[in-house]
């Protein structure tokens, strides 16, 4: 669920600009602190999984590496359908969606 938030994170940032227009990483509409949280999250949820004492605590398995791909393929499509959506939004303004 973590991964798969990432690409929520990054593409409700704003409702009309693409990803492209407004990248959190660099450029003029930055923001210094969401790389860090992004990283901060991704480090806890691989704490909790593979820690060995925490695994009993949180009831946590864990995940294969080969698994790894599935949330983040969701995250890029949560992504991809939202790029889609704020185009069709700035191709015909007039139009709800």
């Amino acid at each position: 669920m973590v991964f798969i938030q990432y690409g929520v994170l990054l593409s409700i940032r704003t409702r009309r600009a693409s990803i492209f227009q407004s990248f959190p990483f660099w450029g003029p509409h930055r923001n210094n602190v969401l790389p860090i949280s992004m990283a901060a999250s991704a480090v806890i949820t691989c704490i909790v999984l593979y820690g060995p004492g925490l695994q009993s605590v949180f009831s946590t398995v864990p995940i294969p590496g080969r698994h790894w791909g599935i949330p983040w393929s969701f995250a890029l499509g949560v992504l991809v359908i939202d790029e889609v959506r704020k185009l069709f939004i700035r191709t015909y303004p007039k139009v709800s969606f």
